[in-house]
């Protein structure tokens, strides 16, 4: 079974939705995420809770180096908005954040770079202070090498699948130079890279 869980944070605490799905080999983390979404909407049923675990955004692996990070206006687009009380989210009005676990308890944001980067610019330092959703198998709560490299799209046959972490994604460069050795490592190094960018308006 894979588990999605969806959280918004409130004033007091956490409105959070979590659905158990089944799935194999031919069903991508993508595929689930779909599904959740229509079943959300057909059931809203949330519920409130507190929130134990710490994440911070720094720590949180990413899959872009600065070049794949497409646009710096957009992200001051959002850091307007989110000092407006505008949270940021996808037009189908769920977080486009999105993360899943490793095997070795380290996150990973497959979706949402420009909008995490967005909120740590106006001071959020963990994951629980922004809308977000999670996916995670039940059995062992993390996702496989093998699922991680969905996120690699056309090009993940380029890589072993236990050697990803080597790798990012830059979906704006041609083809060929899309897949680009790793040079930053986290969300934390990313931000560091581009936040002057951000303050000069660049």
């Amino acid at each position: 079974m894979r588990i999605i869980e969806l959280f918004y944070p409130t004033e007091n605490n956490i409105k959070f939705y979590s659905l158990k799905l089944s799935h194999d080999k031919n069903i991508s983390i993508y595929d689930s995420i779909e599904v959740f979404k229509k079943n959300i909407a057909a059931n809203p049923d949330f519920i409130h809770k507190e929130i134990t675990e710490k994440i911070p955004l720094n720590n949180i692996i990413t899959l872009h180096n600065t070049t794949g990070i497409q646009s710096i206006s957009r992200i001051k687009s959002m850091i307007k908005d989110i000092k407006l009380k505008k949270d940021i989210f996808s037009d189908d009005g769920f977080p486009n954040i999105k993360l899943v676990k490793t095997k070795d308890n380290k996150w990973i944001i497959f979706d949402g770079h420009h909008t995490i980067l967005a909120y740590m610019a106006i001071g959020k330092r963990f994951l629980y202070e922004i809308p977000h959703m999670i996916v995670k198998n039940q059995d062992k709560e993390h996702v496989s090498n093998d699922e991680i490299i969905v996120f690699f799209g056309e090009h993940k046959n380029k890589i072993k699948p236990e050697d990803w972490k080597n790798y990012t994604i830059n979906w704006q460069a041609e083809k060929q130079k899309q897949l680009c050795k790793r040079i930053q490592n986290n969300i934390g190094e990313l931000f560091e890279s581009i936040k002057n960018k951000i303050k000069n308006g660049q």
